[in-house]
C-alpha cells in the first residue's frame, strides 16, 4: 500500500489523533509509526521498517495487556 491509501476509510491515516493519556503510555508510537509509513523521514528512528514493525506490535501488545487490568 502507498502513502494516502487508507485515507479515504480513516481520515487522517491509522492510528491518529492519539488520546493524550494514552499518548504517555505509548513511549516512541509516534516514531515508530513514522519509521514504518518511511524510514527515510527525517523523525524516523534509525532502523528499519521491519524492526519497527516489529516493536510497534510489541509496544500495543503490552499496553493492550495494562488496558485489560
Amino acid at each position: 500500500m502507498g502513502p494516502g491509501a487508507l485515507e479515504l476509510k480513516f481520515p487522517g491515516g491509522l492510528l491518529h489523533s492519539i488520546p493524550e493519556d494514552d499518548e504517555a503510555d505509548l513511549p516512541q508510537l509516534r516514531e515508530l509509526l513514522i519509521t514504518c509509513q518511511d524510514p527515510t523521514d527525517h523523525r524516523a528512528l534509525k532502523f528499519g521498517r521491519f524492526e519497527a514493525a516489529q516493536k510497534l506490535i510489541q509496544l500495543l501488545g503490552k499496553y493492550l495487556e495494562t488496558r485489560k487490568r
